[in-house]
């Protein structure tokens, strides 16, 4: 199949990818002799992120750990952002399944009281927030307990709706996103003018977008706005700002 010729022609110009190095492992577990001699080399295994792991990756370690090793798998279903490399929650639900002992870290030791509250309202708001019946939300509790924000300070998270316009079924991707674009510009002008916010004061906000383009459209509209800003995206250095 081309999976097969086009890996052997990499294997010929000796370059690999970081897919063929999961394929290649997981066929090289395939001999018994190299699975022993690996397993020999470790006492137990600690499998971190593995809510990222993909179908060919959780066979590997079924495979490889069984029952012959101290294995710990550290994962949380939230977290999951790796779809667009196979991951897939369903494999680590099912594979939870046949672990024998389960607990959850429950205390948060990161977040303020006021988000970790927050987060915990977003997630139990209506039951089976992950699709999937037996994937419950369990509660955090944060390891401070007295708020360290000021009174009268902006709530921890807002979620803002926006829907389509009156007349219209659906609220198309390129309306939505200029829309959002013109909200967050708003609300900084805002803070600007009716907060009585100093401009030193903007290094407090961070735009986080899914895209480098969208990116660069809210740094070209908050620049419209006179509104100093920076750009940090994933490129190289000639085009960094």
């Amino acid at each position: 199949n081309f999976r097969e010729r086009h890996l052997a022609q990499k294997l010929r110009a000796q370059k690999i990818y970081f897919d063929d190095m999961i394929h290649l492992f997981a066929r090289a577990l395939e001999n018994k002799h190299f699975k022993e001699n690996f397993r020999g080399n470790y006492d137990a295994f600690l499998i971190d992120e593995f809510q990222d792991t993909d179908p060919i990756q959780t066979r590997i370690f079924a495979s490889l750990f069984a029952d012959t090793h101290p294995c710990y798998f550290i994962g949380d279903a939230k977290q999951s952002i790796y779809a667009f490399r196979g991951a897939q929650v369903i494999h680590y639900q099912h594979f939870l399944e046949g672990v024998k002992s389960k607990t959850s870290l429950t205390t948060n030791f990161r977040s303020t009281p006021e988000l970790v509250q927050a987060v915990n309202g977003l997630f139990t708001h209506k039951p089976h927030p992950f699709v999937f019946p037996n994937f419950e939300y369990e509660s955090l509790i944060p390891a401070a307990q007295e708020p360290r924000g000021e009174p009268g300070d902006a709530s921890a998270m807002t979620l803002c709706f926006f829907t389509a316009e009156e007349g219209r079924k659906a609220l198309t991707k390129s309306k939505a996103r200029q829309r959002v674009i013109r909200f967050i510009t708003g609300k900084i002008l805002d803070l600007l003018h009716t907060q009585q916010w100093e401009v030193s004061d903007l290094n407090q906000i961070a735009v986080i977008a899914r895209k480098n383009s969208e990116c660069q459209m809210v740094l070209d509209h908050l620049s419209q706005h006179h509104i100093p800003c920076s750009l940090l995206v994933d490129e190289t250095l000639w085009r960094s700002r």
